[in-house]
């Protein structure tokens, strides 16, 4: 198992980071070794292509809202709401506190709509824009974007991620955020200052480049706050607890009504072919029709793609009980109570590494070391948290994940190059550790007195 592991992990990792190949080929070429590796085990065909359909069935919801995220980002450009985000970010955005800025904005948009999906695909797109026109980079700018989004959306009650962790432990979710707050404040704080201080010493572009860039805004789009209501309209459907997929399609729908009450010339044919193939921008300014020509359907498939790969191959690891094998010897090794919280960890971590599915990094950690935590009389929270903090945010780090292949699809940055800038997942994740071990090292001197 040990081997067969460490041959598709090699794989993976020379083909994609040394060789910097897309990870489509190098996963399908990974699957077919691996399914060939299980016949050789004695594995029937029919329970690999079990094994291979397991893996896709816990991916379903985020196939599905991926492909809502196309739509909608799409329908928000053409109701002008993207635009609109752009023209008054030029207007209110201090250049210095650029990077700052965009990592609190998109903490408040995670908080308030409790997706970092949503986050990233809206206000993200938004801030790729004005970071490309003030010549700032797009690898740093996704990093802050990436790291806001996953910051908030982990600390929101609406999260259906934070959600699973609180239900995986049978805790009360404000409860669990609560406990969050351990860490994930603290490393709000310290990404927030390396934005702030990174952020002073970025050269932008000049005066003028904005307010071309402005002008072409302005006379390509329909730049009002009106256009704003979709969002709004989101955070509402947030609130009262809409599930992600009807929400983003009501919000797509609601921007493709209000794009049509603006011009009532728009025929059904021209919201299919955008619903489908994306908004294509028709401007004087290329950098304009460059950056908000995207979205629909089709701009999804290749991830799709990816996605389909990743959960197959995960699938087949976990029925060939390489997963459970590798579970079952960090459980073994664990000693101590600070190395119950480390092998939790590096559970999640290596779940999202060869699985890439981060619901699957809450659950099977959580429900392995659950009875651990139990027997040890730790809170069940410190183990939620772990499950939280690596188990969510360090899928958004790994390329080939669910979350890896949603940010680089949508924000069309290379994960290899934004990840670097990604702190606060990073940041999070290590102090996940440290608290552990400062709990366990607490527990043992109440013990003592």
């Amino acid at each position: 198992c040990i081997l067969a592991l460490v041959v598709i992990l090699g794989l993976l990792g020379f083909l994609i980071i040394v060789e910097k190949q897309e990870p489509q080929a190098p996963l399908l070429i990974a699957f077919v070794i691996l399914m060939l590796y299980g016949r050789l085990r004695g594995f029937k065909w029919d329970t690999i292509i079990d094994g291979m359909r397991t893996g896709l069935r816990a991916g379903v919801d985020p196939l599905v809202i991926f492909q809502t995220i196309g739509v909608l980002i799409a329908t928000w450009i053409f109701s002008g709401t993207i635009p609109t985000i752009m023209y008054f970010g030029f207007k209110i955005i201090s250049v210095k506190f650029f990077l700052p800025t965009v990592f609190i904005v998109c903490t408040l948009v995670g908080i308030a709509c409790g997706s970092s999906f949503t986050s990233i695909s809206t206000m993200g797109i938004a801030f790729i824009g004005i970071s490309a026109t003030l010549h700032i980079s797009l690898p740093l700018t996704a990093g802050a974007i990436v790291s806001g989004a996953f910051c908030g959306s982990n600390v929101s009650p609406l999260s259906g991620t934070t959600n699973l962790a609180a239900t995986t432990g049978e805790l009360d979710i404000y409860k669990h955020i609560r406990s969050l707050a351990w860490t994930d404040l603290p490393a709000w704080i310290i990404s927030l200052v390396i934005f702030t201080v990174v952020g002073m010493s970025v050269k932008t572009a000049s005066l003028h480049s904005i307010h071309v860039m402005m002008a072409g805004l302005k006379a390509g789009f329909w730049i009002s706050p009106t256009t704003l209501l979709p969002a709004l309209f989101m955070i509402i459907l947030a609130i009262l607890r809409v599930p992600a997929i009807p929400s983003l399609g009501l919000g797509a729908l609601f921007a493709i009504a209000l794009g049509w009450l603006h011009d009532p010339t728009t025929t059904i044919t021209k919201v299919t072919h955008l619903i489908m193939n994306g908004y294509v921008a028709h401007t004087p300014n290329k950098t304009i029709n460059l950056l908000l020509s995207r979205g629909g359907i089709s701009s999804m498939l290749t991830s799709l793609s990816l996605i389909i790969f990743a959960l197959s191959l995960g699938g087949l690891l976990i029925k060939f009980h390489i997963i459970g094998a590798i579970v079952d010897k960090v459980e073994a090794s664990v000693k101590g109570l600070g190395g119950l919280t480390m092998a939790t960890a590096l559970t999640c971590i290596g779940v999202n590494l060869l699985v890439g599915e981060h619901y699957l990094a809450i659950i099977l950690p959580g429900e392995s070391f659950k009875e651990a935590f139990d027997h040890h009389h730790l809170p069940r929270e410190l183990m939620t948290r772990v499950l939280n903090d690596v188990g969510v945010t360090v899928n958004a780090i790994v390329p080939w994940s669910v979350s890896g292949v949603f940010i680089a699809a949508t924000l069309q940055v290379n994960p290899l190059a934004f990840v670097p800038f990604a702190f606060f997942p990073f940041i999070v994740t290590i102090l996940a550790v440290l608290m552990g071990f400062v709990k366990a090292k607490s527990a043992k001197e109440m013990a003592i007195n």
